[in-house]
């Protein structure tokens, strides 16, 4: 692969696979309750959600490594070094993905792109209840999807 991306920590699949074992592991519980009840009007936790988000960047660059033979992140091209998780699930050919964008629940009503839902939440944002509950339940089946890929 070429056009390679200098400015990131490189990270192998063992890395990978293990990063997203421990942050999937860590709000496992919290996300398979939310995909059961997506109508439920109780809030998602925030820092879940921003470790799932994680998890499933993980699990997909993961999936990458392993799809083309290639140990570290260093050996992926630029466009595989995004936080943008529709562009990685279409990278490794999952037809599952994130809707474009997200509404927040701030007072300026941002329309917030999947490659910048993690610094929402990073930085305190949250989105609309019926966004979230409809993201934790997406997020959900990715992991399932990665689980399923990558072992």
């Amino acid at each position: 692969m070429s056009d390679k991306k200098n400015d990131k920590l490189p990270f192998s699949k063992p890395e990978l696979r293990s990063g997203f074992r421990r942050l999937r592991d860590a709000v496992g519980a919290t996300l398979s309750d939310a995909a059961a009840t997506p109508s439920s009007s109780t809030r998602v936790s925030a820092p879940a959600l921003l470790h799932a988000l994680y998890a499933v960047e993980c699990g997909l660059k993961c999936w990458l490594l392993q799809r083309g033979r290639l140990e570290s992140t260093a050996a992926l091209d630029k466009e595989c070094l995004t936080h943008d998780l529709n562009k990685l699930t279409e990278l490794v050919e999952q037809r599952l993905e994130l809707k474009p964008y997200w509404h927040s629940e701030s007072p300026t009503k941002l329309r917030v792109p999947v490659a910048q839902l993690h610094e929402l939440y990073r930085y305190g944002g949250r989105l609309t209840l019926k966004d979230e509950r409809t993201l934790a339940a997406s997020i959900h089946r990715l992991i399932l999807s990665i689980e399923e890929n990558v072992p």
